[in-house]
């Protein structure tokens, strides 16, 4: 076929792209056609290898997408690569769309490794074998929908309904609102197990984070301040730790977790503090952490706040799995 006269001639053309386009492009074709292609894999892991240096999240996507795809069609020379790329991509991936679909990937092959196949790997028909030609046109108006695969226009299965929801109508529950619909979709389940043992053996042990933390958080010293006087404790743990901890390195550990510095005071004291802050994506509740490390006999005290108590808890196990090597 023409993919395997042009698929040899691509595997130089990566390192000259610059567009995200045309990188996004590439890396369809080697997952679309990249069982033609012997080192098609090792393509792709040059690509994964970088993933943190690259800014396009269009490319990230593409990528997470190609290397499913070459997963279930060469999974001996993929399983490594795969887990590697989704755990980056749930861990520290700081664009939410392209961390949900990592998180996606992760759950669809956590369910069902064969129908996780059957959704990415689904075969591709072309539009006349979906419908007759009088149809196509008013398809094409609404390709990009649900349109396609219902091979119908979206009148015929869509019915009319108000974009609001009546406060004051009976059959309306709290539990069916648009928010609260969010709110379980973003939780993530606590007993979830450690991706690259559902993969296969790895020697990281990075699991699925606990919660779900804004990227970005923002609070000043002055709203810090505020929030601690104002709120109540709601965890206060004290931890031996196992190895000598600096300071900057659990500061540096944390923050790419997604949990903020907001003061520290200098190293190498006998007793040194730290204040941390962190935002839940969804719910917006802010989490305040005081630490308090001890030289002397290598012990850790948390004194958690939080706008919301009932979070703390996974708020805690998410700070635990991130400083789990100095315990």
């Amino acid at each position: 076929e023409m993919h395997e006269m042009i698929l040899p001639r691509l595997t130089s053309c990566y390192d000259i792209m610059s567009s995200p386009q045309g990188k996004s492009s590439f890396i369809w074709i080697i997952g679309e056609f990249g069982e033609s292609l012997p080192e098609s894999p090792y393509l792709l892991e040059d690509i994964v290898n970088q993933v943190g240096e690259e800014p396009s999240s269009e490319v990230k996507l593409q990528l997470l997408s190609a290397v499913m795809k070459m997963f279930f069609k060469r999974p001996p020379e993929c399983q490594e690569m795969l887990g590697r790329l989704l755990e980056f991509v749930i861990d520290e991936e700081t664009d939410m769309i392209v961390r949900d679909r990592g998180l996606l990937y992760y759950r669809l092959l956590k369910a069902d490794v064969k129908e996780a196949k059957n959704i990415v790997c689904g075969s591709q028909k072309l539009l006349s074998e979906y419908t007759s030609p009088p149809k196509a046109a008013t398809l094409f108006s609404e390709f990009n929908s649900l349109a396609v695969m219902y091979s119908q226009s979206s009148s015929e299965f869509i019915e009319p309904s108000p974009p609001y929801t009546l406060l004051n109508d009976p059959q309306t529950t709290r539990e069916d609102s648009y928010l609260d619909q969010l709110f379980m979709v973003q939780k993530v389940v606590n007993d979830t197990t450690d991706l690259l043992d559902m993969l296969g053996p790895s020697s990281s042990g990075n699991a699925v984070p606990h919660i779900l933390l804004n990227p970005k958080p923002t609070m000043t010293a002055e709203e810090f301040e505020g929030k601690w006087s104002i709120l109540s404790t709601s965890r206060e743990e004290t931890i031996q730790l196992s190895s000598v901890a600096r300071s900057k390195d659990i500061q540096h550990k944390l923050s790419k977790k997604f949990v903020s510095t907001l003061a520290c005071s200098p190293e190498n004291q006998p007793v040194m503090k730290m204040f941390l802050y962190a935002q839940h994506v969804s719910t917006f509740d802010y989490f305040l952490v005081e630490v308090t490390l001890t030289a002397a006999d290598s012990k850790m005290k948390l004194v958690m706040k939080s706008d919301n108590p009932k979070l703390v808890h996974e708020f805690f196990l998410h700070v635990m799995e991130t400083l789990r090597t100095y315990l």
